[in-house]
């Protein structure tokens, strides 16, 4: 297991954790691992270092029964995992973190390049697999109208009805939030976001809530430029969505 507080920052880490990542010990780990998506490779189907979101929340938030990695060992080597995030609430100060998130990796496999490898390729294309561009794919999960209303049991109309409504309170809190960045009030955004956290969840956009997490947390450790970044991505995923 591998452990990260609340800043995104690895806490402490097992043996087998770090021979799964092709490493000797503690020691040569912590020199060059500052955190583990590192070695995510970029793949339809698995969890990755995402652009937009926040890995850990993604695990979190997600709805799908097993999630998997497909990891980049330093030797070379290719493994696929499922992962698992749990939430630990501490009894002592570690870092002033008040979550530890434990990251779990379940039946780790190795696998043959020539399976996610085109022919003639080399093992340098492990480094050209971490960066593909895959189209839509941090969005493929955020809305399905038909598996959200049926997830919520109610008509995919009226499931459509609740999300106009969402975008049109979206517009009158962002027109909000703009006032009270202006002013510096970040306090009165930060329940502005709690709210948008709530709706996403109530309507199932669970692709949405890590960026407003992320929002969320540089709020509260007074990285206000930081926030503004995340807002201007909630709004293009908005924007994203509403011309879905």
């Amino acid at each position: 297991m591998i452990f990260y507080d609340e800043y995104d920052t690895i806490i402490g880490v097992d043996s087998d954790s770090i021979e799964l990542f092709g490493y000797k010990d503690i020691k040569e780990f912590k020199k060059e691992v500052n955190d583990i998506s590192d070695f995510f490779i970029k793949k339809d189907g698995y969890i990755y270092k995402f652009e937009h979101y926040n890995w850990l929340d993604f695990i979190n938030y997600s709805e799908e029964p097993v999630n998997k990695v497909l990891i980049a060992q330093k030797n070379g080597n290719l493994i696929e995992s499922e992962i698992s995030v749990n939430k630990i609430f501490p009894m002592i100060n570690i870092n002033n973190s008040k979550i530890i998130f434990g990251v779990s990796f379940i039946n780790p496999i190795k696998k043959e390049k020539s399976e996610f490898l085109q022919p003639n390729y080399t093992t340098d294309t492990i480094e050209a697999l971490k960066k593909d561009t895959i189209a839509n794919d941090e969005f493929k999960n955020i809305l399905s109208i038909k598996e959200n209303a049926q997830k919520l049991d109610i008509s995919e109309d009226f499931y459509n009805e609740l999300l106009q409504d969402f975008f049109k309170a979206h517009e009158k809190y962002m027109k909000q939030i703009k006032k009270y960045i202006e002013n510096n009030h970040y306090e009165e955004v930060a329940k502005i976001i709690l709210i948008l956290k709530s709706i996403c969840s109530n309507l199932k956009l669970s692709g949405i809530i890590p960026i407003l997490n992320s929002m969320e947390k540089d709020i509260k450790n007074k990285n206000y430029k930081s926030m503004q970044k995340f807002l201007s991505i909630y709004k293009k995923d908005i924007k994203f969505l509403q011309d879905f």
